[in-house]
């Protein structure tokens, strides 16, 4: 199949919230649509469909990537990344990781979370978060000595390197003020704590 990734405007960001990350998302990592509106509006938040060729049907929405930064950073936070459930299980993920990877060859890297296995919850979950987590690791991301708990949900943080692979403590200091961009000072504060272990 001939798949093509394209920068999405805000109607089309808000198209794909409302019809497919809300249901493919847990609701407490759900952000509001109003905060993504107003960081797309300074430039902070961008989004990405992974679109393929259907006969007779056209351009299909395969995946996509919301991604957030703050104005003079130089690594994205991979915010959302999803493949449409009928699409699932055939090599599609990669293939727009990879084409991620080349649309944002000005950047060093991007920043990814996963659910922390550590915090699963039972062991269906546990296996859910090691498939994923598996999945990243195929693909050329690289675990970082970095967790992150943000509104009572835990993380483990990765890179995919671009440029190059950034050291632990810049992807720290990267993360952190992407998330003040995200997140107002008050609630800054009291929901997310980012965690750095300097002997890793």
């Amino acid at each position: 199949m001939n798949y093509k990734i394209k920068r999405l405007d805000y109607e089309e960001i808000s198209f794909i919230y409302r019809n497919y990350l809300v249901c493919d998302f847990p609701q407490d990592e759900v952000k509001p649509l109003s905060n993504i509106e107003k960081m797309y509006q300074t430039e902070t938040y961008m989004a990405y469909g992974f679109f393929f060729d259907q006969e007779g049907v056209g351009k299909t929405l395969a995946g996509y990537a919301f991604c957030s930064k703050y104005l003079d950073g130089t690594m994205l936070l991979l915010d959302y990344f999803a493949i449409l459930k009928q699409f699932r299980s055939q090599g599609i993920g990669g293939d727009f990781l990879a084409a991620l990877k080349n649309e944002l060859s000005d950047i060093k890297g991007i920043l990814i979370e996963t659910e922390d296995i550590a915090y699963a919850s039972n062991e269906k979950e546990k296996q859910i978060r090691e498939r994923r987590d598996a999945f990243y690791e195929r693909n050329g991301v690289q675990k970082v000595s970095i967790h992150s708990c943000v509104f009572d949900v835990h993380y483990q943080i990765w890179q995919l390197p671009i440029k190059e692979a950034m050291d632990s403590q810049t992807c720290f200091l990267e993360l952190k003020e992407i998330y003040k961009n995200m997140v107002p000072e008050e609630l800054y504060i009291k929901n997310v704590n980012i965690t750095y272990d300097s002997k890793f």
